[in-house]
């Protein structure tokens, strides 16, 4: 893919990483080094071989892979747990790619680190952007996996519609968070923005259950301009049988277990895309 050689994983002890190069960066303009300092659960991140080490206070920071980030004095800061780029979101240049006409994410073990937001011990409500991640009342992130970010402001920049099939027991926690979390702070943009009502099904009662079959069909049916295709969806979740459901439908579906969705995960699906079973598109544009 265009991102093999040019990103690698970050695992366990590692600087932290730079801007990406321009070659990767959509519309989004470029970001000084310190800018981009890994918080959180950003540790997983694929960043550029390379990277400068951020400041801080005058203390120079290094990043152990564990979800903090400690400081020359050896005091770990774990504010940022579960928070993404600390200033803006670069986005990842996929105008080479056939996309879908729809992506459809999971968000339990996909989207974010959690079994269920009401899954013991379970949050509390309300959720609000903490400048840095989206916490509950009590103070607590909601751990969103480090890719999501880039992956939804990427696919959103180059005019893919975005849509979620859940079964989390609390749809309205669920809309909070996503309607709280901060994508772009230039512009304030949210995730929840980019997520129409008409293509947020987080059910999880009568045909919505066991499986999610309904959720696609539903989804399908509601696509803005008319009908999709089940070939022109992309689905990705955590569950090996969810992703077979969305097979036998037609649609291609990537599992995102151990580790939620990632870069490497996206250009998986995107690899499976054909012009025949997708939309060819330049700037955003369907060509």
């Amino acid at each position: 893919s265009s991102l093999s050689g040019s990103l690698r994983r970050i695992r366990g002890p590692s600087p932290i990483g730079r801007a990406p190069s321009a070659a990767l960066m959509g519309p989004h303009p470029m970001i000084k080094p310190t800018q981009l300092r890994p918080r959180g659960s950003i540790a997983q991140a694929f960043l550029p071989v390379g990277g400068t080490i951020g400041q801080s206070g005058g203390l120079e920071e290094a990043w152990d892979g564990s979800g903090a980030v400690a400081a020359a004095d050896g005091v770990a800061d774990w504010s940022g747990v579960g928070a993404g780029f600390s200033e803006q979101t670069p986005c990842i240049d996929l105008s080479g790619y056939t996309l879908p006409r729809v992506v459809v994410f999971d968000l339990d073990e996909t989207c974010w680190d959690h079994f269920g937001l009401d899954h013991k011990p379970p949050f509390k409500p309300p959720f609000t952007w903490s400048g840095s991640a989206v916490c509950d009342a009590t103070g607590r992130p909601v751990e969103v996996f480090p890719d999501l970010p880039q992956i939804l402001l990427s696919l959103h920049n180059h005019g893919v519609t975005l849509a979620v099939a859940s079964h989390d027991g609390k749809p309205e926690w669920c809309r909070q968070v996503m309607d709280s979390y901060v994508l772009d702070f230039d512009t304030g943009l949210c995730w929840g923005q980019l997520i129409p009502e008409e293509l947020t099904f987080i059910k999880y009662s009568g045909k919505y259950w066991p499986g999610k079959t309904q959720h696609f069909q539903d989804i399908r049916e509601n696509m803005p301009g008319g009908p999709c295709e089940f070939g022109e969806m992309l689905v990705f979740d955590d569950s090996k049988s969810i992703c077979q459901q969305a097979h036998r439908l037609g649609a291609h579906a990537v599992r995102c277990n151990n580790g939620g969705v990632t870069l490497a995960k996206l250009i998986e699906g995107l690899s499976y895309m054909t012009p025949a079973r997708g939309v060819k598109r330049k700037n955003g544009d369907a060509v």
